[in-house]
């Protein structure tokens, strides 16, 4: 009897970058030669039945912008599932990016399959990443996918094809695993070899699957399908012994695997659990890297602010705005949202490609940012014309926003606009501004003025036909001024206060409103009530927490290192030259200056500069003999009320392949420290794993998202950073967090060494140092609250009129209490719902109540592709909702 020969689903491909050793108009012109190939043999050789365009749909839209006459001849192949699309959008990085971002991915992938009628591929397609995030089982369950394929992060050991992937919160994923040797290439990359090879490749992969369904992937970078593929298959099946080759699709083959695997495979298979970060042990295309969140840091600083000012300033403030009577702006707020996505593949957010890509990059970002903020602008306009500014008077009015789950910081900085005239008339008469609420004078510390600007924003509507103009009054030029004020704004709410002004000297002997403690300057230190920050002689501070008695000692030293690497992962020369700050050979002369901005504010000044090799020799092997100083500047900034101390880094850099780190000692005995990813906090041991031996050896640096911590069972120390992504706790006495500034390198990439990666000039950098009292040995969920208030921008809008309205001069729009982070408010996919996303990274239930100032009619708890799951019952105009450990709640309320 003739023994069943096992299946092998040949699974035809291209991984798609659509920017890396070409710039994107390059990368597409061969994506629309080859899409055009491909029509061509689809139609033409019937027996070529599948092709998977890499999990992503962003190529579909390329290639029409160039082709829109083959639009139905592709829309024919999509609908009829031999051309398989999505899941996302474009395949990104998972490690530098937010849940939201991941989340919203998926959300336009989906949207885009169904507009050709058609599901997303049902695997989470992530076949080349440098390393995967915690949470991406739970994220893929959520849009009812439940497998993921990939090919790093596990070592690329000889394990088996098939594995369970548990996520951080316990949802789980069949892991389909790409060939140790070949990757997602393995069947492509072996057609022209002799039949010794090709039974050699049948055994592997019989040696490497759980069941008789196994999986070939015939493609690899940017090839085409291969017109002779019919003939291949028919000569791997005259030569394998063992196996037939069918041509597949994924579809076709997961359903026959997990028929295959049984109900039981979570029980017999091996099982990862949470992140997937393991370096390559022995084979090729397997290696995370594990310098990616270093290169090119201006990448990381701009889609950090999106991150925050899109799904957290900008779609809230239009939730509210559509509320209260204003225009749908969703569509351009979807336009921001894929030029930020578009930017999010693993070779562009990293910064590992050409110069020309990272530059287009930046015209990306920046278009996200100019339409969130004109989005902003809008809903502004529309809230606050329902403001009821009567009694104040007289104009002009500022109108403070705050989108955090929290109250901003006891010290707000603001920026309001007056007249120029007036601003003129009131300086001449010796007079300063102020703000008056409810009857008090506050006072205010000017730090800067932009004087003969126009009022913005400027709109242009239709009203039953006739045109509209909307400007902030037509005032002619006004100047704009910027200050800090002891203002609280309400969390997820807005105030209102009266500029008005004072003379000179009666605004300055304004006092501080009750509850604030005026801070305090000597020659080297500043101080508030929590904190004593003073200046050391070698360029480094001290901390000293007022509550625990600690005191933080030689914060802030400068480590600096050779970098022959690339922008995916940074390589020490042979011999390396370290250079630290706190070696007087190494630095100039330190120059200390503290500065009072009023009693609510001060800041510290440390200046110093740093001799490092210019460079690097011609063979890479070593740093430069010669050196050149690097002027460094450290402004510290402290508030009145401020549980944190702030700062900014100015870096003139004038030296080529080097890193430079920060260095915070904490003395916190532990073993581990942690970090935040998408949707969760994890932990990572201190101690690295022992990779003698192996191709890629563990490193102690790692990705970060907002902020690294360290701590013992009582109290700790976090850097929160504005798209620093990049640290470590290091195995040392001191377990001293080490946070990478900047790397400057030079690689080939395609036809040339690029020259932007090496980061000259100056580079201005943003972080702040935070102690923490610990929650059994591991950092609160409330440190994300002290993450929104360092990085969300208050929103501050002027009007020169007083109106009526039926909003009054301060409110909330929604209350959320509870243990969790807000992810976004938004208005939903589809109608005029609200979308709040909450999640619990904590390791224990959360109960969160939500509060919102408006009644509900109807709410929903969904999954995160939006879809309802279940109606809620709410009370009145509170939800309440309790989240398990490490869970994402999507709620859709009318």
């Amino acid at each position: 009897m003739t023994e069943e020969k096992a299946i092998m689903h040949i699974l035809s491909h291209t991984h798609w970058d659509r920017e890396w050793y070409q710039e994107f108009q390059g990368f597409r012109q061969r994506l629309v030669f080859q899409i055009d190939a491909l029509l061509d043999l689809m139609e033409k050789r019937p027996q070529y039945k599948y092709f998977h365009m890499d999990g992503q749909t962003s190529c579909i839209a390329d290639y029409l912008e160039i082709r829109p006459e083959n639009r139905s001849r592709l829309a024919k192949l999509i609908e009829s599932g031999k051309i398989l699309i999505g899941p996302w959008f474009v395949m990104p990085d998972e490690l530098l990016l937010s849940g939201e971002s991941l989340t919203r991915n998926l959300l336009l992938g989906r949207k885009i399959c169904r507009e050709y009628n058609t599901d997303p591929m049902p695997i989470g397609y992530v076949t080349d990443i440098f390393g995967h995030c915690s949470q991406l089982p739970q994220i893929l369950q959520e849009f009812d996918i439940d497998a993921a394929i990939l090919q790093r992060g596990t070592s690329g050991e000889d394990g088996a094809s098939e594995i369970v992937w548990e996520g951080a919160d316990g949802s789980i994923v069949l892991l389909v695993k790409c060939h140790p040797y070949g990757g997602y290439g393995d069947f492509y990359l072996i057609h022209d070899k002799s039949d010794e090879e090709i039974l050699e490749y049948e055994k592997r992969k019989h040696n490497l699957a759980t069941t008789s369904v196994l999986f070939g992937m015939d493609g690899f970078d940017h090839a085409p399908a291969q017109w002779m593929l019919p003939e291949i298959l028919d000569k791997f099946n005259n030569t394998f012994k063992k196996t037939r080759c069918i041509h597949s699709s994924m579809s076709v083959f997961l359903h026959d695997l997990k028929a295959a695997l049984g109900e039981d495979w979570q029980e017999t298979h091996k099982r990862y659990k949470g992140e997937l970060h393991v370096p390559n042990k022995q084979n090729i295309w397997q290696e995370v890297f594990q310098g990616t969140g270093s290169s090119r840091i201006y990448l990381k600083q701009a889609n950090d602010a999106l991150e925050y000012l899109l799904p957290r300033c900008a779609e809230p403030m239009h939730v509210w705005s559509r509320l209260h009577g204003g225009d749908d702006q969703k569509s351009f707020l979807n336009l921001a949202w894929n030029y930020m996505l578009l930017n999010h593949p693993h070779d562009s957010i990293v910064g590992c490609s050409v110069d020309k890509v990272h530059r287009d990059m930046l015209y990306r970002f920046s278009e996200a940012s100019s339409i969130a903020w004109n989005s902003i602008w809008e809903s502004a306009q529309t809230i606050t014309s329902k403001i009821d500014t009567k009694s104040l008077n007289e104009g002009p009015v500022l109108t403070v926003f705050n989108m955090a789950k929290t109250d901003s910081d006891k010290i707000t900085q603001v920026s309001f606009e007056v007249p120029q005239g007036v601003i003129n008339e009131k300086r001449n008469e010796g007079m300063a501004p102020v703000l008056l609420e409810e009857g008090k004078t506050i006072p205010v510390a000017v730090l800067d003025s932009e004087p003969s600007v126009w009022n913005k924003p400027i709109a242009v509507k239709y009203h039953k036909g006739n045109p509209k103009f909307l400007v902030r009054e037509d005032l002619g030029e006004i100047e704009r001024i910027s200050a800090k004020a002891p203002i609280q704004i309400p969390a997820a709410g807005y105030s209102s206060f009266k500029v008005g002004f004072l003379p000179a000297n009666e605004a300055k002997a304004v006092q501080l409103p009750e509850g604030y403690a005026p801070v305090a300057v000597s020659a080297n230190s500043i101080e508030n009530e929590f904190f004593i920050l003073s200046a050391n002689p070698d360029g480094s501070v001290n901390l000293k927490d007022k509550k625990s008695g600690i005191t933080y000692k030689n914060l802030g030293e400068i480590e600096d290192c050779g970098d022959v690497g690339h922008g995916w992962d940074h390589t020490y020369p042979k011999e390396d030259t370290v250079i630290r700050s706190s070696e007087a050979k190494n630095r100039g002369n330190v120059s200390l200056r503290t500065e009072s901005l009023s009693p609510i504010s001060a800041e510290l000044h440390v200046e110093y500069s740093l001799s490092v090799p210019k460079g690097v020799v011609p063979d890479r092997s070593k740093r430069h003999s010669k050196r050149v100083a690097i002027p460094i500047k450290n402004i510290y900034t402290i508030d009145s009320g401020l549980q944190r101390i702030e700062c900014k880094t100015i870096i003139n850099n004038k030296a080529l392949n080097h890193r430079m780190r920060a260095i915070f000692s904490t003395n916190r005995k532990s073993s581990k420290w942690f970090c935040d990813t998408a949707f969760d906090i994890v932990e990572r041991d201190i101690k690295l794993m022992d990779t003698t031996g192996w191709l890629e050896p563990k490193r102690e640096e790692g990705v970060i998202k907002n902020f690294a911590a360290v701590c013992d069972k009582n109290l700790g120390l976090a850097i929160i950073t504005k798209g620093l992504c990049e640290a470590c706790v290091q195995d040392n006495e001191t377990r001293s967090i080490a946070l990478t500034l900047f790397r400057g390198f030079s690689q080939s990439a395609g036809s040339h060494w690029t020259t932007d990666s090496q980061m000259q000039g100056e580079v201005a950098v943003e972080y702040a140092v935070v102690p923490f009292a610990a929650e059994n040995g591991r950092p609160p969920v409330a440190l994300f609250d002290e993450v929104e208030r360092y990085k969300m921008p208050v929103i501050c809008y002027t009007g020169q009129t007083i109106h009526e309205g039926s909003l009054p001069l301060k409110g909330r729009f929604i209350d959320i209490k509870g243990d969790v982070v807000l992810s976004t408010m938004k208005t939903a996919e589809g109608g005029m719902s609200a979308v709040i996303r909450i999640f619990n990274p904590g390791i224990s239930d959360a109960e969160a109540v939500i509060t919102f100032h408006m009644g509900i009619n109807q709410a929903w708890l969904c999954n995160l592709a939006e879809d309802e799951i279940s109606e809620l019952s709410p009370d009145g105009n509170e939800l309440s909702v309790v989240i398990p450990p490490k869970k994402v709640v999507t709620l859709k309320v009318v």
